[in-house]
């Protein structure tokens, strides 16, 4: 396959992929809200943050490296491997163990504890998989990768739906037992992308792990904050409120960050296809490295909006409307759901400047931005979540502003740590020409809903607003030739 049409595949692919697992999470969404009430689903959801946050440790952020070596060597693929699951034996059971024991210090209830006791034995089978996915996307498997990883996405959802509905008399612990299983079936099945690996471990040595240890410590407290950031905001929730309420408002403020945490599939797909080219790129040719970070923020800004702009404006309308969640135990989630969209569009614009600065091994500025951003995130969700909730009753509010918080500074700590120049006049005037055309779509929304139904305001205003990026040239068929020409070019063997 040609490399141009190997790069369009694999973003196709991932892109795609990400299109049907965002799917499938909307779909066990919306039944798992009708089966649970939201203290439930906070309980499931509190479950998850807690574990991530242990998480962050078993890896120490050696997945990037894995990623970008291999990228640059393929030939190193097994050795980088084994070294990878060798680092994340010891630590992943260490801290599944201290999970449970922190679980179970802090008093948390029977059936929580259960399913702490599940997902700890998940987090070490996840660390493994990690690993995997990451020689994976390093040998730009792209496919494969999608594959498997749609496949847990169904196994997980298929059998969540059957306890839903089988009329079994389920406990919570049995869907975070589901997601350990498939977990362990997904990495048999990537482990065979990788015959060699499970033999020749004599070959193993252990300077190949120091190496991973030195390398992935940078990338090590960028991961702390990007994964605290991600998870913390459960858990902050539930220990910063009294235990009566904190189930139910951990649910409000779960069910919208869940439905979120699935609309980022593009840049999550656009990231996964261009670390591993674009540091190819990036030591053959900075310029056409730079040109193509460019279209890539490009193609995000205009991509975003006619995602954002009806979470902002009608909330009510995808919940209960379209997503038909019961209104007496999640409409709390609304103004949550609406400051979440407000954050979408950021984090779209930092996954690419965040993207740049891994590519130009930027990683010590990156940590120092990343140590600023976890304090600021720790500060401001102890701060605005009680506050919030004195305040609305609603302590998901003030989550959702730390959030957004966080991503206002984490834009401007990224843009200026790119070199002067690096983002020129073109991308700016690339934003305004995007906000311009999306005022129509707006008006639309908040205007003509009233009189019309509001999924034909949706359709028809994102089709203004793409008519409008075209007219104005927001992204033309040059700069999308450029930037996969760009992807497109191999270092010379």
């Amino acid at each position: 396959m040609s490399g141009s049409r190997k790069v369009v595949w694999n973003l196709l692919s991932s892109v795609g992929a990400q299109v049907i697992s965002w799917g499938i999470t909307l779909t066990v969404m919306i039944f798992m809200t009708r089966a649970l009430s939201a203290a439930e689903l906070g309980k499931f959801t509190f479950v998850g943050s807690f574990l991530g946050l242990f998480s962050v440790f078993t890896g120490l952020g050696t997945a990037t490296v894995i990623i970008r070596d291999i990228g640059h060597d393929r030939n190193r693929a097994e050795e980088l491997l084994r070294a990878g699951i060798v680092l994340r034996i010891p630590l992943s059971i260490m801290f599944s163990a201290l999970a449970v024991l922190v679980a179970y210090a802090t008093g948390n209830p029977p059936d929580t504890m259960k399913m702490v006791w599940a997902g700890a034995v998940g987090l070490i089978v996840i660390a493994f998989n990690e690993v995997l996915y990451a020689g994976l996307s390093g040998k730009e498997d792209i496919v494969r990768q999608s594959i498997t990883g749609l496949l847990e996405k169904f196994a997980v959802a298929a059998i969540l739906l059957f306890i839903l509905f089988a009329h079994l008399h389920y406990q919570l612990w049995w869907f975070t037992a589901a997601g350990v299983a498939v977990s362990l079936l997904i990495f048999v099945i990537n482990a065979s992308a990788f015959p060699v690996l499970l033999r020749n471990w004599g070959q193993l040595r252990l300077s190949t792990v120091k190496y991973l240890v030195m390398a992935g410590l940078p990338f090590f407290a960028m991961y702390v904050f990007r994964q605290i950031y991600n998870q913390v905001d459960a858990t902050a929730i539930h220990y910063l409120l009294p235990k009566a309420i904190a189930d139910a408002n951990v649910g409000w403020y779960g069910t919208s960050n869940k439905l979120l945490g699935s609309a980022i599939f593009i840049p999550v797909a656009l990231a996964t296809v261009l670390l591993p080219t674009l540091s190819r790129l990036y030591s053959t040719d900075e310029s056409r490295f730079a040109n193509s970070v460019r279209r890539a923020m490009g193609l995000i800004i205009v991509a975003v909006i006619p995602i954002a702009l009806p979470i902002i404006l009608v909330p009510k309308f995808i919940l209960f409307g379209l997503l038909h969640y019961p209104v007496s135990q999640y409409g709390n989630s609304v103004p949550i759901f609406r400051i979440f969209g407000c954050g979408l569009i950021l984090w779209y614009v930092t996954q690419i400047s965040g993207l740049a600065l891994v590519v130009r091994k930027q990683e010590t500025t990156m940590c120092r931005i990343s140590v600023v951003a976890l304090v600021l995130t720790l500060l401001s969700l102890i701060i605005l979540i009680p506050m919030t909730y004195h305040a609305y009753g609603n302590g998901g509010i003030g989550a959702a502003l730390s959030d957004v918080l966080v991503e206002v500074y984490m834009v401007f700590a990224f843009g200026f740590a790119l070199p002067r120049g690096f983002f020129t006049s073109s991308t700016f005037w690339t934003i305004l020409k995007v906000a311009v055309a999306a005022v129509p779509f707006a008006l639309l929304l908040l205007f003509l809903h009233g009189t019309l139904p509001i999924i034909s305001g949706i359709i028809g205003g994102i089709v203004v607003y793409l008519g409008l990026c075209t007219v104005f040239g927001c992204v033309s068929r040059a700069d999308i030739n450029t930037f996969t020409q760009a992807l497109a070019k191999r270092k010379a063997v």
